[in-house]
């Protein structure tokens, strides 16, 4: 695997990402001759943590729009729903804290610019000559030290002014130190009067002359100049002033370079006949190391750490989006070997999100348990979204829960299982189970959403429906959950569970051979609408396999191509464009796979392999949005190909896609905590190697090939095919 991401000179977007400590991450100077350096804090929101009373009119509002619906008076539903959607007030957004400014005056101009990223030490550089002097510039964001530090070295003495700006932000200098504070306000998310308030502190040593002036260092004479920042915020303590470590140079970039490196060297994949996903699975992990870490304050959001300020300006704000975007943050969490990243999720939850889906529950429902809708903010935002097409969709919640369970699949921490899994899965149901109603013999719910999709009936554009096929497999799979952590703890099945599964309505298959998205068969108003949440059932949840479920399986994939018809109408976005290559992973099409890869990489990731989100007709914008999830999605979608372990097997290479005809990866995870290494040759399995803290017997596949092999705790065991079987 390449330890470098090269980045062409020009890019449009952020030279390089700097690896990030759960407050902040920044870019790389665009410019040898005006440094910008972007400031983002992850809890530098806008807003506060607000929720409405109890309203008694909301139940039942709620009530007589699900009593429209299940007579099909699909305007009186509307109108209903209406009445319980949530109020918007200060929701607030994530914004940059602004720029911090290196400006050089460079005679002669510059030539032979460079920069590069490892993506192993997380340590940013970029080179380039002037006159006959070469200047590095060295750059890396600490966790160890929660300091950003940068090292410039020149051969020749240059002159420097340093400075930061941004909205609300104020700058003082005195000696070698520049310090700023900031607000987070604005007005398009929020009243402009409320916002978490920081605090910066900058220092600067060099072998130059520093003072102060004018708000600004101002050096001169300098061959070695080295900056530290450091950052707080007042979002879930008191304001405190920044402190910098006291260590060298050399001693800081050593920690940096052994706590990110840990993880980073956890896993690796090598696809020599495609270099390009190969770097963006390593991208796509240094991303998450980047943005998650285990103490990080908040999960990462839309845009993870980082902020480009244009999803902050825009309607959908730089948030938590609970119906794909959170969700594919975390995914690669579990096969890319880096579960302590989900730590500040789970945290996140249980802090904010749940105590806020009580009252969500209680508010709008009239119900126990906790429930989260489709958006949510840093303070835990869990009631209805203020706007029909994307209100109500209490299965937001369940959706994000199911990372519970799938945590412990992977870690197998039965300390978690019985702490956090259990009781988050049990109040959840606890709402459920209140909810449903019954209908035509089966156990339904709603009105609620297909996220973020509508149909058509009486002329006119409706969102909400009763049993959704998105809201039902995501109960179901709520349920199945809690039985299994059950199971997991040595507990009987909760049997008010066992017969609400029993009753749940099962996937449809419409008259057109599609996977039904409603119980009815109005047409859909855009039929290449962007989102496929109906899907749900194929990933992630696994409730619809080629192998189990053929009919359903083949009724999936004549959806995928129903919606690409015609290919360039399809809203096509990074997160959306992930999730076809995550359904053909399931649906162990390589061909597809690879296809939806490379056109990810043809019309929606730039030079530098960020990720671009496009205006499109439901999602417009003023300008591309960088999707952290089509990073992290991409890649686990490519891991996804290489291995799976839902269900009751190990499968190596499900989905290998044409372009990866040779390859290997080393230290990826499997569920049940397997450690998976693997090398293939022209598309066919030379060896795997498998290994595990606990004693456990394995179930393997590869192609037509199965077996069997029990694994002494941590003793690696390796299997070639030749020790396998042919099945049928």
């Amino acid at each position: 695997m390449p330890d470098i991401f090269l980045s062409a000179p020009g890019d449009s977007f952020w030279n390089a990402f700097l690896t990030g400590n759960g407050h902040m991450g920044q870019a790389l100077s665009l410019h040898p001759e005006n440094g910008r350096i972007a400031l983002s804090h992850i809890t530098y929101y806008s807003g506060r943590d607000e929720y409405p009373t109890d309203d008694a009119s909301a139940p039942q509002a709620f009530r007589l729009a699900r009593e429209a619906a299940l007579r099909g008076d699909w305007a009186a539903m509307s109108a209903h729903t209406d009445d319980y959607l949530g109020r918007k007030g200060n929701y607030g957004t994530s914004l940059p804290v602004g720029e911090l400014l290196i400006e050089q005056r460079l005679p002669g101009g510059w030539t032979d610019y460079a920069r590069t990223l490892d993506l192993t030490d997380g340590v940013a550089s970029c080179t380039f000559r002037h006159s006959e002097s070469l200047q590095k510039q060295t750059a890396f964001c600490s966790h160890a030290d929660r300091v950003f530090v940068l090292l410039l070295e020149d051969d020749a003495p240059v002159s420097l002014r340093i400075r930061v700006e941004g909205n609300h932000l104020e700058a003082s200098a005195e000696k070698n130190q520049l310090f700023f504070h900031a607000q987070a306000l604005e007005t398009k998310h929020s009243d402009g009067c409320c916002g978490v308030k920081l605090q910066g502190l900058l220092q600067a040593d060099s072998d130059g002359q520093i003072a102060a002036v004018d708000g600004a260092l101002q050096i001169t004479g300098a061959k070695r100049v080295c900056l530290m920042l450091a950052m707080t915020t007042d979002f879930d303590q008191p304001l405190t002033a920044p402190v910098l470590p006291d260590h060298d140079y050399k001693t800081l970039l050593q920690r940096h370079r052994d706590d990110f490196s840990a993880l980073m060297n956890r896993a690796a994949v090598h696809l020599p006949t495609d270099p390009f996903s190969e770097r963006m699975i390593a991208l796509g992990r240094y991303l998450m190391v980047s943005g998650a870490r285990e103490d990080s304050p908040l999960p990462m959001s839309l845009q993870g750490v980082w902020n480009d300020n244009v999803a902050c300006n825009i309607g959908w704000t730089c948030d938590m989006h609970l119906d794909v975007n959170t969700q594919m943050n975390y995914w690669l969490a579990g096969t890319g070997n880096l579960p302590d990243c989900r730590q500040p999720l789970f945290r996140w939850m249980e802090e904010r999100l749940i105590p806020h889906g009580r009252a969500n529950a209680r508010c709008h429902y009239g119900l126990p348990g906790w429930a989260a809708e489709l958006v949510s903010n840093a303070w835990g935002w869990a009631q209805p979204y203020w706007h029909r097409s994307l209100s109500p969709c209490p299965a937001c919640g369940a959706w994000e829960a199911a990372d519970y369970m799938e945590h412990y699949r992977f870690t197998q921490d039965r300390a978690f299982l019985q702490e956090h899994v259990l009781p988050v899965l049990t109040e959840a149901a606890d709402f459920f189970l209140a909810y449903l109603c019954e209908q035509d013999g089966f156990l339904v719910g709603g009105p609620s959403i297909s996220p973020e999709n509508a149909y058509l009936a009486d002329g006119k554009k409706h969102f909400a429906s009763m049993n959704a096929t998105f809201e039902t497999a995501s109960i179901r799979q709520l349920f199945m959950d809690l039985q299994e952590a059950r199971t997991a703890l040595m507990l009987s099945p909760d049997e008010r569970i066992t017969d609400a599964l029993d009753r749940l309505p099962p996937h449809r298959i419409t008259p057109d051979g599609l996977l039904a998205e409603w119980p009815h068969d109005l047409p859909v108003a855009d039929p290449q609408h962007r989102h496929m949440s109906h899907l749900i059932g194929v990933f992630p949840y696994g409730q619809i396999t080629p192998e189990d479920t053929p009919e359903l399986a083949q009724a999936a994939r004549e959806s995928i191509r129903r919606r690409l018809d015609p290919y360039d109408n399809w809203e096509d976005t990074g997160w959306a464009r992930t999730m076809l290559a995550m359904y053909a992973a399931r649906l162990m099409d390589g061909d597809q796979l690879g296809f939806h890869l490379r056109e990810m990489q043809r019309i929606l990731t730039v030079p530098n392999g960020l990720v671009m989100h496009p205006s499109t007709r439901g999602a417009s914008s003023y300008a591309p949005v960088w999707e952290l999830d089509g990073n992290t999605g991409f890649a686990a979608a490519a891991l996804e190909g290489l291995l799976q372990s839902h269900g009751d097997e190990l499968k190596l290479l499900p989905a290998l896609p044409p372009q990866w005809q040779e390859g290997r990866f080393t230290g990826l995870k499997a569920r049940g905590n397997i450690t998976v290494d693997a090398c293939w040759q022209d598309g066919r399995l030379i060896s795997v190697t498998l290994s595990s803290p606990a004693e456990q017997t394995v179930h393997l596949r590869w192609q037509h090939l199965i077996a069997e092999f029990p694994l002494i705790p941590d003793v690696p065991f390796t299997v070639t095919p030749d020790m396998m079987m042919e099945v049928d």
